[in-house]
């Protein structure tokens, strides 16, 4: 550990206490403009000293934590659509980006290859939305896929650290999805007043209502999709620890992702936690077993104490009726609408055209919020280009099962792997946090290059 390693967390710690006194006295103004500097200093300080150890664990925290800590300034200040703390993430992720050379020179050459056609593909796709006229909105849309990108590069460039590295993810990972699961079943009984005021002002109908019980949480993030990404995510990576770790966090973030009603993430953890099933050694299978029966079990008991078994009865009787799923048909009548137009359009719309990128640029006719495909948000935005995107996702995944089955400590990451491309079906995973945790699971996925063993 880095002689500095103790300092960082004792600066963080400080800053924290700062920052939540100048919220308390009122001075929400100050946190506004100072907190984006700050974290990058605090991220630059952390790559240079413990790349590996604080910085990961600043960039986790940041996308955990930034969303919250947004809408308790604009509580206090007034909502604003462009906010620098939402920066925050991006831009010190970014700094991983340093990392990319040495990344490129220690992996395989198909490895290589593959991050630099993304890499190039995702340029492309800048310069031809500067070219249309999304300016900012196109390079925050490049920061967003980049960033994520130049993160799971800094991780392959730790070749020698791999199974500490993965212990270290875990074990954040353990620690922050309790705290986001606490933070929101709170919300599910007790809307706190800046989520509820954010809820009035964004006015976006899919998260229910400001009131007990009738939300679609989002806890600390600020959306339920991503909150569900990350606790599936979360749930499948603590199989790489002992079953004990496993039921205890497993019980809350269940239970939050039941609370986030989001079905593609329920098939998601379904999917990842079959293949640990059908992959795994006999004796983790049977860890698994034990530990989701004894998870089932303790979930029902809390969502009885909740009194959301309704709630959830009615999401999941949707599985079973699509016919009367009115989302589902909203969904396919949006893409019969964009595919002609994909078609048509080879070079497609460039970035800045969809997703949240669209508040910070022009908008017209051309650009669309919110995208309910990821893979054909990317097909939109980088054209008949974007399928190569599909195939690299293709030869990742493949590359990450076969690692599996060779090296029985990468199946958890794999598995999570594998459910994290399915949520692409719904929505792009590849930009913020989606992104992060990609290439994460996809560094940690691959074959070790330090030749990993099956007893590591």
């Amino acid at each position: 550990m880095s002689p500095l390693a103790l300092p960082f967390s004792w600066v963080v710690a400080g800053l924290t206490v700062i920052m939540v006194g100048l919220l308390y006295s009122g001075r929400a103004d100050v946190v506004q403009l100072g907190f984006l500097p700050v974290v990058v200093a605090l991220g630059a300080w952390a790559y240079m000293t413990s790349p590996y150890n604080s910085f990961i664990g600043l960039v986790l925290a940041l996308w955990l934590y930034a969303p919250m800590m947004r809408r308790i300034v604009d509580w206090q200040m007034g909502r604003t659509d462009a906010s620098l703390i939402i920066l925050a993430p991006y831009a010190v992720t970014a700094i991983a980006l340093l990392s990319g050379a040495k990344a490129l020179r220690m992996v395989s050459s198909h490895e290589a290859g593959a991050m630099l056609t993304y890499s190039s593909l995702i340029c492309f796709g800048c310069l031809n939305g500067v070219l249309r006229g999304y300016g900012a909105a196109a390079i925050f849309d490049c920061l967003a896929y980049l960033a994520p990108m130049g993160f799971g590069l800094h991780l392959l460039a730790a070749k020698d650290h791999l199974s500490s590295i993965r212990q270290r993810i875990v074990r954040l990972l353990i620690l922050h999805g309790l705290v986001v699961s606490a933070y929101g079943v709170i919300q599910f009984v007790y809307v706190l007043p800046w989520d509820a005021e954010w809820m009035r002002e964004a006015a976006i109908q899919s998260i229910g209502q400001p009131l007990p019980f009738l939300v679609r949480i989002y806890a600390t993030l600020n959306a339920p999709g991503i909150l569900a990404v990350f606790l599936m995510v979360a749930l499948l990576l603590t199989t790489f620890k002992k079953p004990q770790a496993f039921v205890v966090l497993a019980v809350p973030a269940a239970l939050c992702l039941w609370l986030t009603l989001v079905r593609s993430a329920w098939g998601g953890a379904a999917l990842g936690f079959a293949i640990l099933l059908v992959l795994s050694p006999i004796r983790i299978k049977f860890d698994v077993l034990v530990g989701g029966l004894i998870c089932a079990c303790l979930l029902i008991l809390g969502a009885s104490t909740l009194d959301v078994p309704s709630v959830l009865l009615s999401r999941v009787a949707t599985i079973f009726g699509l016919t009367d799923d009115d989302s589902l048909w909203a969904r396919l009548a949006i893409i019969g609408e964009i595919v002609p137009t994909v078609l048509v359009n080879p070079l497609g719309y460039g970035l800045g055209s969809t997703g949240i990128s669209t508040i910070v640029g022009q908008q017209d006719e051309n650009t669309f919020p919110i995208f309910d495909s990821g893979f054909l948000d990317i097909t939109y935005t980088l054209g008949w280009a974007g399928l190569t995107i599909w195939m690299l996702l293709g030869c990742w995944l493949w590359a990450a099962l076969h690692s599996a089955l060779g090296a029985p400590q990468s199946l958890p990451f794999t598995a999570a792997l594998c459910a994290l491309v399915l949520q692409m079906v719904f929505f792009n995973i590849l930009v913020g946090l989606g992104g992060v945790l990609f290439f994460t699971l996809l560094a940690l996925a691959l074959p070790s290059r330090s030749g990993e063993s099956q007893t590591e």
